[in-house]
């Protein structure tokens, strides 16, 4: 608010100074041409130069030079070729003898014009009044020299007019002050009162308090409705994000809780057999490694989420030899046949990555395929790029699967029907693949299969 006072301050003090700076240049030159035209009248009708000097006369309409100069609100003096006064009319004749500094100043001028034989545009003081005049040298005929014409005109009017005028801006200069002052203090009110709106709802937010909303009425286009919309589609994605967080939580403590308790309870049961059952350890240790593989993939997917990524490049035939060993227990029990492409390119990832990323897609491949489905993995080389797709024949995704299958946490109805599972397989998968500069995409359809492919620049 004060910044927009001291602004339009500014603004009309410098409108002041240009107005008085034009004003001044007008009106001086309104003068000169005012002196200029006169010099040619009095040239041309009230004064002849013969031998003996200056000689003043009537015009045509029998008025005197002394009536047509106090028509013109104009004042002269006229000097002969000795510098001596002839006449004196207007302000030159108050009062009747100049100050000796004053005559001398204007003797030095006269006699600077009868040297360069020029009109000189100049300022005189006479009797502490300033004047703007044009001093004229006069020759006869014949190029002598007989005298001098000064015409001038007093600046007192420039001067009245000139505090007239300050005297008008300031007042209005105040007024407009006050009054910017008082539009400043509602405006900015009015303008910052939706961000006082949306302060007080950021202070009512927290991660369990995440239904609030602003409303701002105006215009869609004004910044602070728009600014509104944006902090209400922050806080809807942050409580998608915080109910995908928390049905994680349950759904990892449900699924961490199943195998530990399980585990335990064999583990008693053992404890209190006289043998050991070799078939009951080996559940004990498939328990013990679901529970490490989901701690492994959580505080792998912080890790990728800090950038703490290492190089390298893999192998594609040996990547896919080790994951198909690694899910030979999920493709036996699915009657599944993978198809692996003839031809071996490189992944821009570090073999554990890249085994990763291969062992989510084709894991997902195997567990949503029918059984005795197909999954064929295949490569093809698009002007430079490598495009590696994974081709399943199972169940598909619908529209709005496929926009938030690569979310955290996100589980679609078709995932949640084929088994356990958290969420964090393809987000990992994604989050890797933008990483390392690779596009991840899907093509599905219900009940019509999917197809991953993965796009990056040739190795």
């Amino acid at each position: 608010m004060l910044q927009f006072s001291a602004y339009f301050f500014l603004f009309l003090l410098l409108l002041t100074v240009l107005f008085i700076v034009l004003f001044r240049v007008l009106f001086v030159s309104g003068i000169k041409r005012d002196l200029t035209r006169e010099i040619g009248e009095v040239a041309g009708t009230h004064i002849e130069v013969d031998s003996l000097g200056i000689v003043f006369k009537k015009d045509k309409k029998k008025e005197t030079l002394r009536q047509d100069l106090i028509d013109d609100g104009i004042s002269a003096l006229f000097l002969d070729k000795d510098k001596g006064i002839l006449r004196k009319y207007g302000q030159f004749e108050f009062p009747s003898t100049p100050r000796p500094e004053d005559l001398d100043e204007v003797m030095k001028l006269v006699d600077e014009s009868f040297r360069t034989r020029k009109v000189m545009d100049v300022k005189l003081i006479w009797n502490n009044a300033a004047f703007i005049a044009y001093i004229s040298p006069i020759a006869s005929g014949s190029g002598q020299y007989v005298g001098s014409m000064i015409v001038a005109k007093q600046e007192t009017a420039l001067v009245d007019i000139t505090g007239t005028i300050l005297v008008v801006f300031g007042a209005i200069g105040l007024i407009g002050l006050l009054g910017s002052f008082v539009l400043g203090y509602y405006i900015t009110n009015t303008a910052f009162a939706a961000t006082h709106t949306l302060t007080r709802v950021i202070d009512g937010i927290d991660l369990d308090k995440l239904d609030k909303t602003v409303h701002i009425p105006g215009h869609p286009g004004d910044e602070f409705v728009e600014l509104a919309a944006k902090f209400n589609g922050m806080i809807k994605r942050l409580r998608l994000m915080s109910d995908k967080q928390k049905e994680f939580v349950a759904n990892a403590s449900h699924e961490l809780k199943t195998p530990l308790a399980r585990a335990l309870s064999t583990l008693e049961v053992m404890l209190a057999s006289p043998t050991l059952d070799r078939q009951e350890l080996a559940l004990v240790r498939d328990d013990l490694f679901d529970i490490n593989l989901l701690i492994e993939r959580l505080l792998l997917l912080s890790r990728v989420h800090e950038h703490e990524l290492p190089a390298g490049t893999a192998g594609l035939h040996r990547v896919l030899d080790k994951v198909t060993k690694r899910l030979t227990n999920e493709i036996r029990e699915r009657s599944a046949t993978i198809n692996s492409p003839a031809a071996d390119v490189r992944l821009p990832l570090p073999p554990e990555y890249a085994e990763i990323v291969m062992a989510n897609i084709l894991g997902n491949a195997v567990k949503y395929s029918p059984r005795g489905g197909t999954i064929t993995v295949s490569v093809e080389e698009r002007q430079g790029r490598i495009a590696l797709a994974v081709t399943d024949t199972g169940a598909g995704m619908t529209k709005d699967e496929q926009e938030h299958m690569f979310d955290r946490f996100y589980r679609g109805k078709q995932a949640q029907r084929f088994g356990k599972g958290y969420g964090i397989g393809l987000s990992l998968v994604r989050q890797i693949c933008e990483s390392y500069g690779i596009v991840p995409s899907v093509v599905s359809a219900p009940h019509a299969g999917t197809t991953a492919t993965l796009v990056y620049p040739a190795v």
